[in-house]
């Protein structure tokens, strides 16, 4: 997959679909160069611990350097529990910005919702997680999403959001 056909990819894709949504790994360098450049929306998924922090502070450079365009949100995952490594203030200070959003830990919903093949929003749609993944949902795409109930309605203009984040081990 060469760097040089992103925005052909992303045009051919565009022609069908509202939304674009990449999650790119790492070590991609040209393809996530290219991808930011072309992105007018981007989430940087992150956990508040110390070595992620540090991951996220060079996340953050590359993605300010490949676009001035794009609209950047911070979304940490599975926060709040006993085994989070760092506060949220805490690692909001050494960010230097504030983190947009807050997934919750609820190891049981997610486990769950796993091990049964359904999303969050579905198996467990009560649960503070799935409430916040819906919140997060209607602000990335400016729709009014319902858990459980198929398309979202209200969706607005297109826009080619783009998730560049560390994924849970758990």
């Amino acid at each position: 997959f060469s760097p040089d056909s992103i925005d052909v990819l992303f045009e051919s894709l565009g022609r069908t679909n509202e939304c674009i949504v990449v999650d790119l790994p790492r070590p991609a360098f040209g393809v996530r160069h290219q991808t930011l450049r072309a992105a007018t929306h981007v989430i940087l998924v992150t956990e508040l611990s110390l070595s992620v922090l540090r991951d996220t502070i060079r996340l953050l450079g590359n993605i300010e350097e490949a676009t001035s365009k794009a609209k950047i949100m911070v979304v940490a995952n599975r926060g709040g529990g006993d085994q989070q490594a760092m506060r949220l203030p805490d690692f909001q200070k050494a960010l230097g910005r504030k983190v947009d959003a807050l997934i919750p830990d609820e190891a049981k919903a997610f486990n769950e919702a796993a091990n049964t093949g359904k999303p969050l929003v579905h198996f467990a749609a009560r649960s503070k997680a799935a409430k916040m993944l819906q919140k997060l949902a209607g602000d990335i795409t400016g729709a009014k999403a319902k858990a459980g109930k198929g398309k979202a309605k209200g969706a607005g203009p297109k826009k080619a959001w783009l998730s560049l984040g560390k994924r849970s081990a758990s």
